[in-house]
């Protein structure tokens, strides 16, 4: 069951997870406690105030975004196929049924087994 049209760019189809992952933990650490006096130290005060606000829809962000990388990777996964019938179907359609074993026997308008 795939998803058509929603697949991610090739671009961003590369990244592992778990680099999403990390770059959520620097994100929130990073707007949430370092962000912070950088921007009032470089003259941004009014910023200042937002930044820590910001940082937990920032790490929200990338942990959806690990999310669709990691159940996209699975359904990249590809599983070998049942190994195909090698039987001629019309070969099967001609046999009759009294070559099968008597026990076997199966009506085939009902789909009982004949005793």
């Amino acid at each position: 069951m795939t998803r058509q049209g929603k697949r991610l760019p090739p671009a961003l189809a590369w990244i592992p997870w778990w680099l999403s992952v990390i770059m959520a933990i620097a994100s929130y650490v990073g707007l949430k406690y370092l962000a912070q006096p950088l921007a009032i130290s470089t003259g941004l005060a009014p910023l200042a105030g937002f930044l820590p606000q910001i940082a937990p829809l920032a790490a929200i962000g990338f942990l959806l975004f690990a999310t669709v990388l990691l159940y996209d990777g699975d359904e990249a996964t590809t599983y070998p196929e049942e190994p195909e019938n090698t039987e001629d179907p019309e070969d099967l359609e001609d046999m009759d049924d009294t070559e099968a074993p008597e026990e076997d026997q199966v009506d085939r308008q009902s789909g009982e087994k004949n005793d």
